[in-house]
Formats: structure tokens, sequence, C-alpha cells
């Protein structure tokens, strides 16, 4: 659970101690800098649900945003090592070995997005309302030069919903839905 919120101080609070009066046993992300952002749940071992949208009933009514719901035995497995580092029962590195359909920012985020819209060969589509960072919009602007398709949704043309979760989709045959922005941060 984040330690921070805009403007949730006090619910974050309340939510904290209505999980714990529950019997769950919580961990608080304390990294000053950056939110963690992950949003992910594996029952027991799958199906392991993977998402862009906050458990809020904001993202339930007006936001756009994506789920996944896998039962791959090595996606559920990764998950559950990365909750277990990231909770501090296992080492705090990156687990090893996680599925290549897993991507795990930071550490991974850039080369991967990147091999994935360099791969494309006909169709970019993306979702993201911070697609800021220099790097990732030269390469969409590459890969319309060389005559691929590229579409960003990003703050318009959502239906009146505000735009939350990010999906990109290559050549109509690879999803990746999460909460990565391709943003520098």
């Amino acid at each position: 659970i984040t330690g921070r919120a805009k403007g949730w101080q006090e619910r974050l609070e309340r939510l904290w101690a209505l999980l714990e009066d529950m019997g769950a046993t919580l961990h608080r992300y304390s990294d000053r800098v950056v939110k963690y952002h992950a949003k992910y749940i594996v029952a027991d071992k799958g199906p392991a649900l993977v998402a862009s949208l906050n458990l809020t009933r904001k993202c339930f009514t007006s936001t756009v945003d994506f789920v996944v719901i896998t039962h791959d035995p090595r996606v559920v497995s990764g998950l559950t090592r990365l909750f277990d580092s990231d909770r501090g029962t296992l080492s705090a590195a990156l687990p090893r070995r996680l599925s290549r359909r897993l991507i795990i920012g930071p550490e991974g985020a850039r080369r991967q997005f990147t091999a994935l819209i360099q791969g494309a060969r006909r169709r970019i589509c993306l979702v993201d309302p911070k697609v800021t960072d220099p790097t990732m919009l030269a390469l969409l602007k590459a890969k319309t030069a060389d005559g691929v398709s590229v579409s960003v949704l990003n703050r318009g043309g959502l239906r009146g919903l505000t735009p939350h979760g990010k999906l990109l989709i290559v050549d109509g045959s690879t999803a990746v839905i999460g909460s990565v922005s391709l943003s520098a941060l």
C-alpha cells in the first residue's frame, strides 16, 4: 500500500486500519521520490490480475483503465516472487528469471518498451496520458516515418473519461497494460 497519495493521507490511514482489522498483513512502500505504482493481485497459485487501475471508486466510474487476467504459471510465479521481493521477504533485488511477459519498471521497462516499438511493422496504438519521454517520442516519430501507423490517445478521444491506464498494442498481436508511463521518470 502506498504511503502517500494526493489528498488521501487520512483515507490511507483509515484504509490501513480497516485492512489490518480484516487480518491483512500490510507493508508500506516508502521511497521518498517514487510512488509504488504496480497494480496486481495473485490469488493463491493463480489466477493473477494485472491492472492499470487503482481499487478506488474513481477508477471504476470515471477513468479509462485496463485489466488482464492470466493463469500462466510463469506470470503468476513471477508476480508472487516480485511481491515477496518488494515486501522484503526476499532480497531487495529484482527476482531473477521472470517471465518475459512481465515488464517491471524501471529496471527493464525502457529496454523492453523500446524493443516492442522498434519491432512494430504495421501499427502502434498507445493510450498514455503522460507520454513525454523524448527518446520514446523520437522512436514513435521514427516509426511513423518508416510507414508504421502510430495512434496515441493521451487526453482526448476517450468519450469523456479521464485517461489513467496505459496500453500499448503492437501490430494487433502484442498488448502491454499497466501503470508504466512513457515518461522519463
